[in-house]
């Protein structure tokens, strides 16, 4: 067997595992919603955990792209702190 050829499908098999990972991750982090979560701090560990594994994909958000993203799924559950959260970003 060609060592060449095995390391090009494994490359091949994870490259579309991390695309795919990486599809699923930014949907979510991109339509999650506070009330989908018991507690505030339940809500914003999983957008962290979000965060540092879509860094893992190789997408690395800043944290003013965290911070709006988080605004975002605040906005059902905290409608008019949210008009005034996103006024003074």
């Amino acid at each position: 067997e060609d060592p060449k050829k095995t390391y090009d499908l494994v490359k091949q098999v994870i490259g579309g595992i991390t695309k795919a990972s990486m599809t699923r991750l930014l949907k979510e982090i991109t339509t999650i919603k506070r009330s989908s979560f018991t507690t505030i701090g339940a809500y914003t560990t999983r957008m962290e955990t979000l965060r540092r594994m879509l860094k893992k994909t190789g997408v690395d958000l800043n944290d003013n792209a965290l911070m709006g993203l988080t605004l975002n799924g605040l906005e059902d559950v905290y409608p008019a702190k949210y008009e005034r959260w996103v006024a003074t970003m």
